[in-house]
């Protein structure tokens, strides 16, 4: 199971992501990060934050207000 911060920076990252970028994040989840497959959540957790620190960035840089 995910930890709590993962799961919301999941969340966090399907509200700021185009269909492109949530395709992204489910294949990685899936393939990569499989929560039957014991991940390492740390990692994961470090992984989502990079994601979510770009996609705040990069919508920031387009004039959105995050």
């Amino acid at each position: 199971m995910y930890s709590p911060l993962a799961a919301s920076l999941v969340r966090e990252i399907a509200k700021l992501a185009d269909e492109k970028a949530r395709r992204a994040l489910a294949d990685l989840l899936f393939l990569d990060y499989n929560e039957f497959s014991s991940p390492d959540v740390a990692k994961l957790e470090r992984v989502l934050l990079a994601m979510r620190d770009r996609l705040v960035r990069e919508a920031r840089e387009r004039g959105f207000e995050v």
